[in-house]
């Protein structure tokens, strides 16, 4: 994990990193998606935001070295600042490959729920418990069907 490096803000601004060049949607997916949400949740201070698709091995060791757990996670969400919203969403690549199998969606569909999480993780939603969990998920399905009527 790289930490942004401290600066004030000046300008909003999404990221899409594939280091590892997955055979990605186009980026404009995931930047609309991080946008979305900011929107739809009145989020108004700047922010910095960086959404970098990594491999299962990569994301393991995030888990492990943050978190203290040795399994493979979807995604993970660092967030840097109190003031204003400057943070990094990790996203296997390899697990939101396997859960949109086991779902039977499409891949793009499933990146952006995941870019959804990671978002809504960084504006302070948790998962911990079960209702933390079925809040996030009937956020996720909101602003996936909010996402998906507005290009149509």
């Amino acid at each position: 994990m790289r930490k942004l490096a401290r600066r004030r803000i000046k300008i909003n601004r999404i990221t899409i990193e594939n280091p590892l060049r997955f055979d990605l949607p186009d980026k404009t997916l995931f930047i609309k998606g991080v946008e979305t949400v900011i929107e739809q949740e009145n989020y108004k201070n700047r922010y910095s935001i960086s959404v970098i698709f990594v491999d299962n091995a990569f994301i393991i060791n995030l888990n492990k070295r943050y978190f203290a757990k040795t399994s493979v996670t979807d995604v993970i969400s660092f967030n840097y600042e109190e003031e204003f919203l400057e943070g990094e969403i990790y996203i296997s690549f390899e697990q939101a490959l396997r859960q949109a199998d086991e779902h039977s969606c499409e891949l793009r569909e499933e990146l952006l729920r995941l870019t959804i999480h990671g978002t809504l993780h960084l504006l302070n939603y948790e998962d911990y418990s079960p209702a933390d969990r079925q809040k996030m998920s009937q956020l996720e399905d909101k602003y996936l069907n909010f996402y998906f009527k507005s290009i149509s």
